[in-house]
């Protein structure tokens, strides 16, 4: 038997619907802990803006709804995205998210802990399921980072130790690879970072793995354009690496051209003011020069 019976409504287009699928009393322990139906429904449908949820109505929230409910608020979440589960999947679910924060899935940066319960139960889906929640652009579907075939080859790699910082990296809209540090080989080995993340620059994700297997991190450095000067010491090896790889440099400086801030306007300069104050009678100044010194240079300047 299927232990879990999913709650499949969208909670952004249909927060009120979602609200009253709850039960009753798991409902009215909610709206009593973030006083007032309104705040409750604003947590659904990611509205709270500046008033975030605090850690006490985190925990209010938490200890408000049963494990059953929020695992059963998950699956149908997947269900609804992925279009179907089997059954063997809800069961893995059931598993797998045991203890799962109930505020965890309406806050916008959940705590590690339950990002690790979340990808548990993502990682139960079957090929077919995981393929179908990657076609629908779902947020479950983790296509910024390769899908979530690529995500549990990375997260296999780093444990949890590294998973928040893999999660932190996911959130941003692009990815340095100086930011990416060590992390950097294991991802493109998994496919988490495609050719496309390199377009610009004009080299592949192969190639970029190549310079990072020929002198490491510090190759990093000719291919980030946000990253500092390289090392002129190790300049030569890093050289070699780009012919290694079939990276032509001339090409990697062209897509590598430095931004411009275009609306810096440059301080003002105040030059100081001088003041030449000539003599009032220039008959009586001498000049160091004799008449015929006078005649020669006018002939001279014209």
């Amino acid at each position: 038997p299927v232990p879990v019976a999913p709650i499949d409504i969208d909670p952004l287009k249909d927060p009120v619907g979602f609200f009253d699928s709850l039960p009753a009393a798991e409902a009215t322990c909610a709206t009593d802990a973030l006083d007032g139906r309104d705040r409750v429904l604003a947590m659904l449908e990611s509205e709270l803006e500046t008033a975030k949820l605090t850690a006490a109505e985190a925990e209010a929230i938490d200890n408000c709804l049963s494990n059953e409910t929020v695992q059963a608020v998950f699956v149908g979440q997947l269900a609804r995205e992925a279009g179907t589960l089997s059954d063997a999947t809800v069961s893995c679910i059931a598993e797998q998210t045991r203890g799962m924060s109930a505020a965890g899935l309406f806050v916008e940066q959940p705590a590690t802990d339950s990002i690790i319960s979340s990808l548990k139960g993502v990682f139960c889906l079957n090929h077919e399921e995981r393929a179908a929640l990657s076609d629908s652009d779902a947020m479950y579907g983790f296509g910024e980072i390769g899908g979530i075939d690529a995500l549990e080859c990375v997260v296999d790699g780093v444990g949890p130790t590294g998973l928040e910082e893999l999660m932190g990296l996911a959130s941003t809209d692009s990815m340095f690879f100086t930011s990416v540090g060590e992390l950097f080989p294991l991802m493109i080995e998994c496919g988490a970072i495609e050719d496309s993340t390199f377009n610009e620059l004009g080299v592949s994700a192969d190639q970029v793995g190549c310079v990072l297997s020929e002198v490491g991190e510090a190759g990093l450095a000719l291919l980030d354009p946000t990253a500092a000067e390289p090392d002129l010491s190790e300049l030569g090896s890093m050289l070699g690496a780009l012919v290694n790889c079939g990276i032509e440099l001339e090409d990697l400086l062209e897509g590598a051209a430095l931004p411009i801030d275009t609306d810096a306007s440059p301080e003002p300069v105040e030059l100081p003011e001088v003041q030449i104050e000539l003599p009032e009678e220039l008959e009586d100044v001498e000049l160091p020069f004799t008449n015929e010194q006078i005649i020669c240079l006018t002939k001279e300047l014209g």
